[in-house]
């Protein structure tokens, strides 16, 4: 866009001011986190926190953000959501019990930041930023048997990071070995040989 979006003004207000005076109608408390603290003088009624790890993006706005809640579980908001519904937001906090994370989807679209973070996602988010992912969704939970449930419920069979051989070759096998006896299994595995016989011919 090739200026700041926080300044923006709709009705003569700049966007950061709409969306404080929204979440303010369902927060305790609200923050603006940014990597240029000067830029937010005049919101003198609001807190500013500087990112922790700076020059990280995104990921280092949430991470600074939930280490300065003063709640276990905050909203966080991209500061050009001038129309956010109080309602939803509430509904938010409401989805979150007994959850890390919630956030806002449509299709295969993922809003990070419209979302509730608890703080317990921090060790996460700090491990992320610290093995050079700036992404916000690579602190989720990489752990594939927490969805072995739900893949299960939807008759779907997951296959996470196993490699081709023997990973994959011996996930083949294992099944097939189950529906029949198996008495014998080659698997063929890289590029094409120099010498190309069969199955290569």
């Amino acid at each position: 866009m090739g200026q700041d979006k926080a300044h923006l003004k709709l009705d003569g207000r700049p966007l950061i001011s709409i969306v404080i005076e929204r979440l303010r109608q369902v927060c305790s408390d609200a923050v603006i986190v940014t990597s240029d603290a000067e830029q937010f003088h005049q919101m003198t009624l609001t807190p500013i926190i500087r990112d922790i790890f700076p020059n990280v993006g995104v990921l280092g706005g949430l991470h600074a953000g939930l280490t300065a809640a003063s709640c276990e579980l905050a909203l966080v908001v991209a500061c050009d959501m001038p129309y956010l519904m109080p309602d939803l937001l509430t509904a938010f906090a409401d989805w979150a019990s007994g959850f890390d994370v919630v956030v806002l989807r449509q299709g295969e679209y993922v809003e990070p930041l419209h979302a509730a973070y608890r703080k317990t996602c921090l060790p996460a988010i700090e491990h992320a930023i610290r093995t050079g992912k700036r992404r916000v969704i690579s602190f989720f939970p990489e752990d594939p048997f927490q969805l072995d449930e739900l893949a299960q419920e939807n008759n779907v069979t997951a296959i996470v990071d196993c490699g081709v051989a023997p990973g994959m070759s011996n996930i083949i096998l294992g099944y097939h070995n189950s529906q029949m006896n198996v008495n014998k299994f080659e698997c063929y595995v890289g590029g094409l040989p120099e010498k190309r016989e069969w199955p290569w011919e």
